[in-house]
This record gives C-alpha cells, sequence and structure tokens, in this order.
C-alpha cells in the first residue's frame, strides 16, 4: 500500500503507471508525472521526487516525499516544521527484548505477552523523544533469539513507564530461531583493541553472523584480553551485539567465543564448531606473490557457511600464522593491493561473502 502525497492532493497508485519511468496520469487537470527513483539499501526506503506539468504548459515543481512499504503496510509521515519530511529508517524502530522482560499469561488457547520497560531505560527515551509514540501507537519490536512483533500496542502510565502489550495471535514471537534460519558466515576475528571491539562487534551483528571467535594473534597486545567487554557476564558485549540487531531488524544474536591461543584452537576445536565451511582470510595483494583469486571464484563445493578469519590492524604474521590458516583449510583472497584497516577489511569481506551465497541459493533455486 503506497501512496504519494503532492503540494495539492493525494494521488493514489492506481492513478499512474508504476511499469515504466513515465506514468501519465488519468486525473483531469494533470498531464504527466515524472517520477524519479532511488532506493536506500537494505531499509527498503524509497524516495519520489516528481515534477507535474499542468495543462497550461507551467511547470509546478513538487518537494521531496518520502514513503516507506514494509509488508504491504503503509506509514504514514508527516512534515517538519521546516517542511521537510520525516522518514527514518523503518528497522531502527525495533526495541530489542529479552525474554526476562516479558510477562506471559498463558489462559487456555490465548496466549499474552506484556513488556514494561522504566522511563530510565534508553529503549524508552527513544520510543518517547525519537519516535514520539502515544498511547495507542504500535511499535515494532523483536525478542532476543526469537520473534519480531510488528504492531506491539504503546500505553504509557503516570511514572512513566513503557507497556507493550503485543497481540495474542502471534505465535511465532516467542519461538526461537532455528539454526537454519541463523546467518550463514562465521567470523575468526583477531581481538581489536579495546576502544574497537564493541563497533567491530556492532558491524559484524547488522551484516549479519552466526559466530565471533574473538581470538588471539602473533601482533595482537595481551592486555586487550582485559577489555571490560570480556569480563563476564559480557552484558556490554551483548548491548553491542543487541544494538546491531536493532539496526538490522534482526533478532539472532551471534555467539561469541574468546580464543586465548590459536593453534591449539584450530588444532583441537574449530572443525567441531565451524563445520562444513569454506575457510577464507583476506590478505592484501603483493607484487612479488602469486595472484591471490576473488571470493566469489572460489569453489564452494557442498559447504552451504563461510568462515571468515581477519587478522589484526598489523595483519596475520607471515609466514608462520598464513601458512597455520592454510594448513587448517584457509584460503586467501584478494580485497586489492591496498592494505585496509581492519574495520574496512570485515564490511568488504563480511558483505563478499553474503552476496556469494546469496547468488549460490539463486543459481540452485533456478536449475
Amino acid at each position: 500500500a503506497i501512496f504519494i502525497v503532492t503540494r495539492d492532493r493525494e494521488f493514489q497508485p492506481d492513478e499512474f503507471r508504476t511499469s515504466s519511468p513515465t506514468g501519465e496520469m488519468h486525473e483531469s487537470g494533470w498531464k504527466e508525472l515524472e517520477p524519479s527513483w532511488s532506493s536506500v539499501g537494505p531499509s527498503r526506503l524509497l524516495c519520489l521526487q516528481t515534477n507535474a506539468l499542468l495543462h497550461g504548459g507551467c511547470e509546478q515543481p513538487l518537494s521531496f516525499h518520502w514513503y516507506r512499504a514494509i509488508e504491504n503496510r503503509s506509514h504514514e509521515r508527516v512534515p517538519s516544521k521546516d517542511n521537510t519530511w520525516n522518514s527514518p529508517d523503518p528497522l531502527l524502530e525495533q526495541a530489542a527484548l529479552e525474554r526476562e522482560e516479558l510477562t506471559i499469561d498463558s489462559t487456555g488457547d490465548t496466549t499474552r505477552v506484556k513488556a514494561v520497560l522504566t522511563k530510565a531505560d534508553p529503549r524508552v527515551k527513544h520510543v518517547r523523544k525519537i519516535l514520539k509514540a502515544s498511547d495507542g501507537a504500535t511499535l515494532r519490536i523483536g525478542l532476543v533469539d526469537a520473534g519480531v512483533e510488528e504492531d506491539a500496542v504503546v500505553r504509557w502510565d503516570h511514572d512513566g513507564d513503557l507497556h507493550l502489550s503485543l497481540p495474542s495471535e502471534n505465535h511465532s514471537f516467542l519461538t526461537p530461531i532455528p539454526a537454519s534460519l541463523r546467518p550463514p558466515v562465521d567470523l575468526l576475528l583477531a581481538l581489536p583493541r579495546p576502544a574497537n571491539l564493541a563497533p567491530f562487534l556492532n558491524m559484524a551483528t547488522q551484516l549479519g553472523v552466526h559466530r565471533v571467535i574473538l581470538c588471539n594473534a602473533a601482533k595482537v597486545q595481551a592486555d586487550y584480553f582485559g577489555s571490560h567487554l570480556l569480563k563476564e557476564p559480557r552484558l556490554q558485549m551483548r548491548e553491542a551485539l543487541k544494538a546491531g540487531l536493532v539496526q538490522a531488524g534482526d533478532t539472532a544474536l551471534p555467539e561469541v567465543h574468546v580464543v586465548r591461543r590459536l593453534k591449539p584452537f584450530l588444532n583441537d576445536e574449530l572443525a567441531a564448531l565451524c563445520p562444513d565451511t569454506l575457510r577464507v582470510f583476506g590478505h592484501p595483494q603483493k607484487e612479488w606473490a602469486d595472484p591471490l583469486p576473488a571470493m566469489r571464484d572460489l569453489d564452494l563445493g557442498s559447504n552451504k557457511r563461510i568462515l571468515l578469519a581477519v587478522g589484526p590492524e598489523a595483519g596475520w604474521q607471515d609466514p608462520f600464522e598464513l601458512d597455520l590458516l592454510r594448513e587448517h583449510g584457509f584460503q586467501g583472497v584478494a580485497l586489492g593491493e591496498r592494505t585496509l584497516r581492519t574495520d574496512v577489511a570485515l564490511v568488504s569481506l563480511m558483505a563478499i561473502a553474503h552476496e556469494v551465497l546469496r547468488e549460490r541459493a539463486r543459481s540452485e533455486s533456478s536449475a
């Protein structure tokens, strides 16, 4: 369900032709509508700028109007004071809840799910000040490692606490995510400096990762393992991961493993933890070295998952660690001749890995 708001009136979708870049208006008084479309990544936000030509030959420009369509549901946006249109990414409106924050009441065949968040909770401040949700409004929420509810009903109490009520017919909200629906990419990441750990985990979670294995390496400083994020019960690490889930609109929380000795882990634990995976590490292409393949040129074989090894800022130790990775089935891939920062290499490798797996899935489905 999509509508376009112009300066004078609203046009419904059936009043213009969307099959071509230019659609003729059937409403009397309008001659032509020339839309210019652009999409904004995975957020599925669309922008439409139009110029409408009146029958007198006078061109009347129309300002930018944003709309979004998610699962055939339209969400109205109103102009702000400066005549721009508020269009927050719909996925950013998700609030991630933990199971212990829920109150579940099962009576017969009916299950009622509620949650109460105190006014000091950052999520409550976001709902009140950013989303400006009033009583009766609906909010998109997700349950960590379970389902998503698009229409959680908002109610504020006199203390400023937020009450969320879920429709009883959403039986999948409490259902754990099966392993088959978790991201098909795992990450072996040389432990970054403490200040970078939370942003790296956030980025990896946004892109989609099942397991993150934080490991030691020759160029990782020993005091990095003293990071507060690694101290049990690792609540701050969990918050960094949940922030990535909220951004991506996902609920599958990654597993995090900490490995202090790389070689014993590769020898004794890797095969059981990450079976049936294509193992890949990124490395700059050196002029004197044999050319490294691109990831898309590797043979996935029967593997349906990819394990990426991303080294520290100074890179994997050459030749010892690179040879060690190769001995355990890792294949080097090129990301160009430039030496990249770890965050750039991380995002690049993960994006390519997901695209390789998507291409394979598309080719199998069309075969």
